[in-house]
């Protein structure tokens, strides 16, 4: 028959269902005390539940970035798995600070000056880089065509070989 009450108060199915969809949205410890604390409730109404099904959902609950590096170390326990997260999500921290101070100091180095957004960008990393190139001047097809039947080089006016070595400033370059 119809019970109304069946309806008001949650069902033992409906935690469980809230303990699969259970999802990171911080920090790994918070994750961890909110699966704790639901994994609590789940076990009591449902004391047949294997690890792996812990596991399982506490893997498939975390970021991205954490849980495809653990997927691979194919945790045995659940401990293990929240150890592991714990020590991946630090490492991450660290790695993505160290970059940081990276991208820092390299834009800093090769601009100069602190650059302050993209619209500047193009400005600071061109900076006296046209300057530092020689010109090239261009071969006419005479001047080509004298160089090539005397066999001398396109570059430095002198008799061409494979291995050459420029002694200075090539000829074409002012």
């Amino acid at each position: 028959m119809f019970s109304a009450k069946r309806f008001l108060s949650p069902s033992h199915d409906d935690i469980v269902v809230k303990f699969t969809q259970l999802v990171q949205r911080s920090d790994v410890s918070s994750y961890v005390e909110n699966f704790e604390e639901i994994k609590s409730l789940v076990r009591a109404k449902h004391p047949a539940i294997t690890e792996d099904f812990y596991i399982s959902c506490f893997l498939k609950g975390l970021k991205e970035e954490l849980r495809a590096p653990l997927q691979l170390f194919k945790p045995e326990t659940l401990t293990m798995a929240i150890n592991q997260a714990k020590l991946l999500e630090n490492t991450l921290e660290i790695w993505g600070r160290k970059e940081k101070i990276a991208q820092k100091n390299a834009v800093v180095h090769f601009a100069g000056s602190r650059v302050n957004g993209p619209e500047n960008w193009k400005n600071s990393l061109n900076t006296g880089r046209e300057n530092s190139r020689p010109s090239v001047k261009k071969l006419t097809k005479e001047e080509y065509n004298a160089r090539k039947e005397k066999g001398l080089c396109f570059t430095c006016n002198e008799k061409y070989t494979r291995t050459q070595m420029f002694k200075s400033v090539p000829v074409g370059f002012e």
